[in-house]
């Protein structure tokens, strides 16, 4: 089974249509499967429900649509990485929410996604 580590902002763009380079995250969302799944860190769906009620409350998105978003995510073959402590703390001048999704990629065996698929 491989992995890669998932950005927020790629998935984002799965959903939010106006979005730059969409057909790119839209590439990369096609070539998810139970042998191929993403590994994200355990905020990761706060990050992502986040940035969805923030687009409801600038009227991008209804909160319906925003729900129906969060729905399809819990769908998905996601794995999710505890947070480990001891390194969040190691990986200077980075939020805490991006020093865990470098953390998955420098303890796992995993790629990060930084091109498009082929």
């Amino acid at each position: 089974m491989g992995s890669f580590v998932l950005d927020t902002s790629i998935a984002l763009k799965w959903f939010l249509e106006d979005e730059t380079d969409r057909a790119y995250s839209l590439a990369i969302l096609q070539t998810i499967t139970d042998e191929y799944r993403p590994v994200v860190p355990w905020l990761w769906y706060y990050e992502i429900a986040n940035t969805l009620l923030v687009q409801v409350h600038r009227k991008r998105i209804a909160f319906e649509k925003a729900e129906v978003y969060l729905s399809i995510i819990d769908e998905m073959v996601i794995d999710i990485e505890p947070p480990d402590s001891s390194a969040i703390l190691k990986l200077p001048r980075l939020a805490s929410f991006c020093r865990e999704t470098l953390g998955i990629a420098v303890s796992r065996p995993v790629r990060i996604q930084n091109e498009a698929p082929e």
